[in-house]
C-alpha cells in the first residue's frame, strides 16, 4: 500500500494550521519524511492512516517481522518530549516506544489494536481511565521535566490577561469565576510533586491492546496526578452539558475516576475547574469550534458554585 497522505476531511489540516504557523511546511514534507522512515526502519504501510488532533499514525509492518505504528508528530507538540516521557514510563501503563527520531518528529511505537476508551459508556470509561492512571503512578519525572509548580505563576497571569481580552470582546466570564480559577492555579506553585504525569489524558488517548488499556500521546510534565481528571471527564463534555445539572454529572465521573486511581477527589475537582475556565478563555479567543466553546462556558459556569 503506497503512502497516501489525504486527510478524510479538512478538520485535521485546519486544526494544525490554526495552532502552528509551521504546520503547512510540515504537511508538505510528510511524503518525504515517510520515505526516510521506510529506509531507516524497514517499514511497509499496512493500513489506512489514523488522524489525531496534532499528529498522524501509520500502521506498519517491519521487514524484520512484526507490526508497529509510525507516528509522525506535527510542530504543534514536541516529539522529543513525548519520547522522553514514553522512555520514562517504560511501557508500564503506556504504549512502548520502539525507536524514534526527535529531530524528524517520528516515533516508532508498539502496535495497539484499539479501540479507544471513547467506545465505552462514560461510567465504564472513567473507571478504566482510573486503572490506567493507577498504573502510571510512581514514575519519577526525568531531570529537567517542566512542573506544574514552575508554570503556575505564568498560567495565572495568562488567565488574567485572557479575561481582560474577553471583556473587550464580550466573551468574558463573570469576574468571580475567573478569580477563583486564578487562586487555584496560584496554589499549584506550592505543589511539591515530582511525579511524571501524562498531561493530556483524554479518552482518545487511551487505547486497547493485547496488554490491556494503555495511554498514548503523553506530554512531558510533572506534578499532581489529579490534573488528569480534567481531560478524562472533558472527553464526555457534550454528554454532561446536555444534562440539567452538568456539574453533578462531571463531579460523579471525576470522583469515580479518582476512586479507582487512588487520587484526591477534591483536589482533582478544583484543578479541573481551573482548567475548564482556562480552556474556555483560550478557545473563545482562538476561533474554537462554537459548540465546544459553548460547552466549556456552560461547564465553567455550572462548576463555579461548587468551589466554595
Amino acid at each position: 500500500m503506497p503512502f497516501d497522505f489525504a486527510a478524510p476531511d479538512g478538520s485535521f489540516v485546519a486544526e494544525l494550521t490554526r495552532r502552528s504557523p509551521a504546520a503547512s511546511t510540515w504537511l508538505a514534507e510528510l511524503p518525504a519524511r515517510w520515505q526516510r522512515c521506510v529506509t531507516r526502519w524497514g517499514l511497509s504501510q499496512s493500513g489506512p492512516i489514523a488522524y489525531g488532533r496534532t499528529s498522524l499514525v501509520v500502521p506498519v509492518t517491519r521487514d524484520s517481522g512484526g507490526r508497529a505504528a509510525l507516528k509522525l508528530v506535527s510542530p504543534v507538540v514536541s516529539a522529543r518530549d513525548e519520547m522522553v516521557a514514553l522512555e520514562a514510563f517504560g511501557g508500564d501503563g503506556a504504549v512502548a516506544l520502539l525507536d524514534g527520531d526527535a529531530t524528524e518528529g517520528t516515533l516508532l511505537l508498539e502496535h495497539l489494536s484499539g479501540p479507544s476508551l471513547t467506545e465505552l459508556d462514560p461510567v465504564s470509561a472513567m473507571a478504566a481511565a482510573g486503572e490506567v492512571v493507577a498504573g502510571l503512578l510512581g514514575t519519577t519525572a526525568p531531570p529537567g521535566t517542566p512542573t506544574l509548580a514552575s508554570g503556575a505563576a505564568r498560567w495565572a497571569g495568562q488567565l488574567r490577561d485572557q479575561q481582560r481580552v474577553s471583556e473587550q470582546s464580550g466573551t468574558a466570564l463573570p469576574e468571580p469565576v475567573v478569580d477563583r480559577a486564578v487562586r487555584i492555579v496560584e496554589a499549584l506553585a506550592d505543589d511539591p510533586s515530582t511525579m511524571l504525569t501524562h498531561g493530556d489524558l483524554s479518552l482518545d488517548n487511551i487505547m486497547g491492546s493485547s496488554r490491556g488499556w494503555l495511554a498514548i500521546d503523553p506530554l512531558l510534565t510533572a506534578g499532581t496526578p489529579e490534573q488528569e481528571a480534567h481531560t478524562v471527564t472533558r472527553s464526555c463534555l457534550s454528554v454532561a452539558v446536555a444534562e440539567p445539572d452538568p456539574a453533578s454529572t462531571l463531579r460523579s465521573w471525576s470522583d469515580l475516576f479518582c476512586r479507582v486511581a487512588g487520587l484526591d477527589a477534591e483536589r482533582a475537582w478544583q484543578v479541573s475547574y481551573a482548567r475548564f475556565v482556562a480552556s474556555y478563555l483560550w478557545e473563545a479567543q482562538h476561533d474554537g469550534e462554537p459548540t465546544r466553546v459553548a460547552a466549556l462556558r456552560r461547564a465553567s459556569m455550572a462548576m463555579a458554585p461548587t468551589m466554595g
